[in-house]
Order: structure tokens, then sequence, then C-alpha cells
């Protein structure tokens, strides 16, 4: 939606960062004034021109603070000034979520540790997929607001939190097409891999008719979790159904199913890396 819109109206580069330049430099000037009000309501509408910005062009969150870099006469960038945590604060969000989504006694399979956590999160920070931290803060401000119009941006936010999980796979190693291909390239885990394999099993990711009746599809995709190591992969077969329906919209109204989505997202990327970081040469591994 957000390139379609970009495009329409013949948005491109020049004209974000112009925007995220007038932003920054009227929450500026409020700030100095000592109007935080008024300052944080730019910062709000700020914070929706950067995730517009890194979704159509591309751009991390970093090489956006470099591109907009000192306004109005501070001696740091402007980033810095109007997020002076964002990086840490952003990781703790990440940290909090995942812990809380592999609590799950059906996860038995892979012991998830707070070190893989940090691990992960670290992961993202250093890989230039910041987007993940974002969709998560947009999803959790959509998510409170509880009416129709929040309930498009969750799952607007949801498609493209699948689109973050598939650049998680490729900073992986995936090389594959898909991500269905990605995920089976990247896993070893025999019992998840022999779930994906399976011939009942792929098409609840890939047939895309199978979405018309939504509900059965969540609940032959659900039912996969009574299996060893089937919670795993109906994450995985989720994330992929997902991201291969980011051109349509997401056929679901239910507010806790769309958080559960979300989580599951989140959850298959994490343990897409750890199941990667298991697998590494031991020379990848110094004593």
């Amino acid at each position: 939606m957000a390139l379609a819109s970009a495009a329409r109206f013949g948005i491109g580069d020049d004209e974000l960062l112009a925007l995220i330049h007038f932003l920054a430099e009227t929450w500026s000037n409020w700030h100095r004034d000592g109007r935080p009000l008024i300052a944080e309501a730019y910062k709000a509408v700020l914070e929706k021109a950067i995730i517009l910005t890194r979704h159509t062009e591309g751009m991390s969150f970093a090489q956006l603070r470099e591109r907009i870099g000192k306004i109005g006469g501070w001696f740091k960038p402007i980033f810095d000034l109007i997020w002076p945590d964002w990086a840490e604060e952003e990781k703790e969000r990440v940290r909090l979520t995942l812990k809380g989504a592999t609590r799950s006694s059906k996860l038995n399979t892979i012991a998830v540790t707070d070190s893989d956590i940090e691990a992960f999160v670290n992961f993202l920070a250093a890989g230039g997929l910041e987007a993940f931290f974002w969709r998560l803060k947009s999803f959790e401000d959509h998510a409170l607001r509880g009416n129709e119009f929040a309930r498009e941006g969750m799952r607007s936010d949801i498609q493209g939190m699948a689109i973050a999980v598939e650049h998680v796979t490729v900073s992986l190693g995936g090389t594959e097409t898909q991500l269905y291909e990605k995920f089976k390239q990247l896993w070893r885990n025999p019992d998840v891999l022999q779930i994906l394999k399976r011939g009942d099993v792929a098409p609840l990711a890939r047939k895309a008719d199978l979405a018309n009746d939504w509900s059965s599809l969540k609940t032959r995709i659900k039912a996969l979790a009574n299996e060893p190591s089937g919670q795993i992969a109906a994450d995985l077969v989720m994330a992929h159904r997902i991201r291969g329906g980011v051109h349509t919209s997401l056929p679901e109204d239910d507010h806790f199913e769309l958080e559960a989505l979300f989580i599951g997202l989140m959850r298959a990327a994490l343990l897409t890396f750890i199941e990667t970081q298991s697998n590494l040469p031991e020379a990848k591994h110094p004593a």
C-alpha cells in the first residue's frame, strides 16, 4: 500500500527526505521553545514518515539518521535528540515480547534462553534489520487503539513483519526465492523439516485459494501444534502464508487472532535464527 501510494502521487526519495527534515526541524523549534506537547505531536508524525521512507526507499534507520544529520544548531544528529535511547528502548521491547512468545510448552523441543534472545536482538540491530523493531512498535500502537482503523493498521503491520521475517532469513543465508523454501533450506531439525516437506502441509502455506476459507485454514495450521515440533512448523507455515498474501488484504478481523499472528511471525524469525546458529560449523565457534 505504501509503495502504491508513493508511486501514485509521485513521491520519491527527495520528497520524503524533505518531509522528514521539515518535521525534525519543527520538532526542534518547539522543543527549544519549551512546548513538549506540540513537539511530541510532530515526533509522532515524524515516526510515521520514517517508517514510510524506510519501507518505500529501503533505508535503515541508521542510514536515515546520517542523511538527515544535524538540524537546528544542535551538536549531534537530530535523531539522537529526538530518540536518545531509541535503540535500547526498541531492543527491550523486542526482548520482552519474545520472552513471552517462547513460554509455550509446545516449544519444549527447543530451549530458548535469554542469551538466545539477546543474540537475536543484537543480530537485528547490527544487520540493518531495524524494520523488525519498527513493526513491533507500530503494531503495539495500533493494538492499543481498538477500532476498525487500528485493526487495519494491525493487519498491515503483520504483513510488513512477514516481509521483515524474510529479510531475516536472507541475512541468515537463505538464498531460495520463496520464504517457505528458505525455511526448508535453513532448518535442519528433522521433526520440523519432515513436517514442512509433507504433502498435506505445504499446500497450507502455498495454495492461495485455501485462504478463501480462512477459518478452516487457521484450524488446520493450528492443528500442527499437536505434533512434536509442530508449533514451530505451524509458525513457519503461517509466516509463508502471510508473506505470500501481502498483495491482498489479510482476512482476519479478530483482535486477539491478529496479535497471535504477529507474535507467531516474531517467534518464527527467532527460532530460525537459533536453528541456524546451532548448525554453524564448529570452526565458527571459537573456544
